[in-house]
């Protein structure tokens, strides 16, 4: 088990930085299409999961190949041991065929490790054994299961403390991917719903809003629902996630 994959990282040591907000940018400025908290926090899970395995990756590079019984070996390799200790290693000297009846076929290699001690190991091994290395990925989905509630709350405090990041609702955008919603748009949606003599939904208004089609819907409509919460003419009498634009006096006049 990598650290990554435990308690204690997630809750005594890891932090949203500067880094992680760097790359969710980066992907907004990709495809310019808003994305719930929620997204965005498997985004940063799966960044520092594949981060983390390409730092196991490199460490087992450098320091050499480390002795598992699962596997075949020649003489004149040299391992790691680090069930042994720190720093252990060793050249194979020999190697010849195991004998057990029990485990079927498998190897003995004989091993001078650093020091001159000679020590003889199982290899090419058919059975589990508690020094194999278990090669297997790290799950995204079972890390996102597990720590999907703090990402999410260190997340929100960083996307709110940053002038770079916009939200309405659970979804999140980049400030300068935003179009300008100025008065003159607002003054068409406060028409609209005079027109209609009922609440109107954020899609129904930019019919009749002149935004660059260049722009994903789903960027549009957050950027007029954000503009529309701001300016107080405006009541949204639907939920938070679908909303329905009224205007607040007519609401009035009609109480």
């Amino acid at each position: 088990m990598q650290p990554i994959e435990t308690v204690e990282f997630w809750q005594e040591e890891f932090e949203v930085s500067e880094r992680d907000l760097e790359k969710l940018y980066e992907r907004f400025v990709e495809d310019e299409v808003p994305r719930t908290t929620g997204e965005l926090a498997r985004q940063l899970i799966e960044r520092r999961a594949k981060k983390a395995e390409q730092n196991r990756r490199a460490r087992a590079e450098a320091a050499g190949p480390v002795y598992q019984p699962k596997e075949g070996y020649e003489v004149g390799q040299r391992l790691l041991f680090p069930a042994l200790g720190e720093d252990i290693a060793g050249e194979i000297v020999d190697v010849r065929e195991g004998r057990n009846p029990e485990y079927g076929l498998f190897k003995v290699i004989q091993v001078r490790l650093d020091g001159d001690r000679m020590r003889e190991f199982a290899s090419e091994f058919p059975e589990p054994h508690v020094l194999n290395i278990d090669d297997r990925p790290i799950s995204i989905d079972d890390l996102s299961q597990q720590f999907d509630d703090i990402v999410r709350e260190q997340l929100l405090e960083a996307l709110s403390s940053s002038s770079e990041f916009v939200r309405y609702g659970d979804q999140w955008i980049l400030t300068g991917l935003l179009p300008e919603i100025h008065v003159g748009y607002r003054n068409i949606a406060e028409a609209m719903i005079v027109v209609a003599d009922d609440a109107l939904p954020t899609e129904r208004l930019l019919e009749e809003i002149e935004l660059s089609e260049d722009i994903p819907l789903e960027a549009r409509k957050l950027a007029l629902n954000q503009a529309l919460s701001e300016d107080e003419r405006f009541i949204n009498v639907g939920a938070i996630s679908e909303p329905l634009w009224a205007l607040g006096y007519q609401r009035e006049e009609s109480a």
